[in-house]
Parts: C-alpha cells; sequence; structure tokens
C-alpha cells in the first residue's frame, strides 16, 4: 500500500473507496510523510482522510489526520489554525492513552508556539514532553532528536547556552540520518556563536558541513548563512558578504522562506558595507519570483521595516521601496485583510522618512553628511 501511495499519490477515490486497512496505511504515510502535503489544494485530501477515519470509528488515525492538518497549516504559516488542530490531535490521543503520540504532538506544539514567538508557551510544552518520557520507555529515536533538537533552540535564543547545548546533545544521540547529525551539530556552533566562542563555532560549522557533504546544497547554504551571520558580528563584513553570496549561490529559488532569512542576514551586511540600495535591489529581484505572498506575508512586512529603516535618509531609495509597496498592496486579494493593514503601515513609515530626509535635504543636513564624521 505505501509504494503505492508513494508512487501514484493520494486520490479523492482511493480515499473514498478505502476500506479500514487500507485506510490506516494512508494514515500512517500522511503522517511520516506531512511534508509532501503542504501545497494549497492538498488540504481538500487531508480533510477527506480525516473524515472517512471518523465514519469508521478510526479515532486514534482521525487524531493524526488532526496533528497532519496542524502541521499543514504550520508549514504554511497559517499558525493559528495549526495550534488549534494540533491541540485537537492532543486531546484525542490523551484520551485514547497514547504517550507516544501525546509526547510527539506536545513538541510539534510547542513548536508552533516558538515559531508564534511564544517562547514561554513553547517551553511549557517541552517540559510537559519532559515529564511524559519516563513512561514512554520505546519512543521512536526520530521523535526524541527532533525534541531535543527544538528544545536546544528554545534554550540558545533564551540565551540558557549550557541547557541548549545539553539538549543538543540529546539530540546527536538519538540522530540517526546525516541530515539531522549535521543540522545539530550546526546548532551547537550558533550557540557558541552567541556566546561569542568565535573558534568553537567555526569548529562546528565546518563539521556540519563535512556532515552534510557536497552535494546536499540546502543545508549547506544554511551553514554558510550562519558563517556570514558570525562574520559579521565579528566585524569582517567583505567575508560575511562572501559566504552570504555562497549562501544564495547554494539555495534552491523555490525555498523562499530561508531565502527571505538569507536576505535579512545579506541586508545587515549591505547596510554595514553602506550598500542598502543593493540590498532594495535584491528584494525586489526576490519578489518577482514568489507566487504566493500571503504565505510570505511576515518576511515581507519584516523585510520592508528593516529596509525603511536602513535607508531612513536615502530618499531616491525610499521612493522605490514606496513605489514597491503600493504595488503589493494593489495586487493583494480581498482575503487577506491583516496583510493589507500591515503593508499600509509600512507605507506610512516610508513616507514619514521621505518627508523627513526630504526636510533634512532642504535644510542641508544629514542626507548629505553622510561621509563627513
Amino acid at each position: 500500500m505505501e509504494l503505492y501511495i508513494d508512487k501514484a499519490g493520494l486520490k479523492e477515490r482511493d480515499v473514498s473507496e478505502a476500506d479500514s486497512g487500507k485506510l490506516t496505511a494512508m494514515v500512517e504515510f500522511v503522517s511520516q510523510n506531512i511534508k509532501k502535503y503542504t501545497g494549497e489544494k492538498d488540504i481538500d485530501i487531508l480533510r477527506l482522510l480525516k473524515g472517512r477515519c471518523g465514519e469508521k470509528g478510526l479515532m486514534v488515525e482521525a487524531a493524526k489526520m488532526y496533528r497532519a492538518i496542524g502541521m499543514h497549516n504550520f508549514y504554511r504559516n497559517n499558525t493559528k489554525t495549526a495550534l488549534e488542530m494540533l491541540q485537537l490531535a492532543i486531546d484525542m490521543v490523551e484520551g485514547h492513552d497514547r504517550k507516544d503520540l501525546l509526547a510527539a504532538y506536545t513538541s510539534e506544539l510547542g513548536l508552533v508556539y516558538f515559531f508564534e514567538h511564544e517562547n514561554k508557551k513553547a517551553g511549557m510544552q517541552y517540559e510537559y514532553v519532559e515529564k511524559l518520557l519516563p513512561y514512554i520507555p520505546k519512543l521512536d529515536k526520530n521523535v526524541l532528536h527532533l525534541h531535543y533538537y527544538r528544545y536546544g533552540i528554545l534554550n540558545n535564543v533564551l540565551h540558557k547556552f549550557e541547557l541548549a547545548h545539553e539538549a543538543f546533545e540529546k539530540a546527536l544521540l538519538y540522530a540517526e540520518e546525516k541530515i539531522h547529525i549535521g543540522r545539530t551539530l550546526m546548532n551547537i556552533g550558533i550557540n557558541y556563536k552567541r556566546q561569542m566562542d568565535f573558534n568553537k563555532a567555526l569548529e562546528y560549522y565546518n563539521k556540519a558541513l563535512e556532515t552534510f557533504g557536497e552535494s546536499d546544497y540546502l543545508n549547506r547554504s544554511k551553514v554558510y548563512n550562519n558563517l556570514a551571520e558570525m562574520y559579521k558580528v565579528i566585524g569582517s563584513y567583505d567575508k560575511a558578504l562572501e559566504y552570504i553570496n555562497k549562501a544564495f549561490e547554494y539555495l534552491d529559488d523555490k525555498n523562499a522562506s530561508l531565502l527571505f532569512v538569507y536576505f535579512t542576514t545579506y541586508t545587515e551586511i549591505a547596510v554595514s558595507l553602506g550598500e542598502p540600495e543593493k540590498a532594495l535591489d535584491r528584494f525586489i529581484d526576490m519578489l518577482s519570483n514568489i507566487e504566493d505572498f500571503a504565505v510570505y506575508k511576515s518576511y515581507i512586512i519584516e523585510n520592508i521595516d528593516f529596509l525603511a529603516t536602513a535607508g531612513a535618509e536615502n530618499g531616491e531609495m525610499l521612493k522605490k521601496l514606496e513605489a514597491v509597496v503600493l504595488k503589493l498592496i494593489k495586487n493583494n486579494s480581498a482575503e487577506n485583510p491583516e496583510y493589507e493593514k500591515e503593508l499600509k503601515r509600512c507605507l506610512e513609515n516610508i513616507r514619514m522618512y521621505r518627508w523627513e530626509a526630504n526636510e533634512h535635504n532642504e535644510k542641508g543636513g544629514l542626507f548629505f553628511e553622510k561621509n563627513s564624521y
């Protein structure tokens, strides 16, 4: 059954006609491969599969599908729905005494809270998983790896560096695939970088690159972005620029989320080098390759704000950025009013900066004194 699903994908007719055994196999495949179901139309087949499980009385499978729908929404940046669906899944598996699924889904709930910057709530979920673990002697190694990997990242962000290191060491212990080992090594490097131990950070970044190998372009690009970040902090901007350009070079253009992350690094470097206009040009080029703006709205807003601040004294740059935002507002769908509201807020800020830049221009102020200090 799994081979069939893998080759042909899930079809509405297959799900509608499947018996309990086939539905269970379908649910298991989707659960293990949820990242294959992140397209806009995939939600229809996920909902159908969840409904069929409910009709057949397969309540644990229905819970797995609530979780799948939650993660589908998470990967599409619909975090509010993701939180709701994951909580439903957690409530269902808790009622069926499936502590293994309860631990896995609770850790994923923590992940969503983390991406919503709800660090306290994320920590509460991870702490609850820690309490569950002694009662689950044979929990899947991958679940354990992901849990400790996420816990390590949270502690790193909270500057709890020793706890972060301990969590990453546990994540390494349970990691079985090169990609998981490499990413954990990279995050140990990040942990050292945040402690300003750049030699150790460089050591672990190089270990990560060795683990990924030459053909893993995506993960090598992530390491290069972190190397760029490190050299930026040190103040070696030319070296930082070299690595961020390498990160872009290795990244598949289809991975827009990472493209925006790297762009933030690039912009900070460009501003440090006194070249914010180059960052704006790259931003415009990036937007021309994006199809679903709503999915990346938070990244777009964040970068517009950063560019506006970076070019606050550059009237021509602000004028160009204003035109970009006006175009985004014009092309926005009526289904995304919050996104439009944020874009209009950005527009107001840009116009305020333009007015201030013009004022300085007229008075012979800062706009013309860029190189005077």
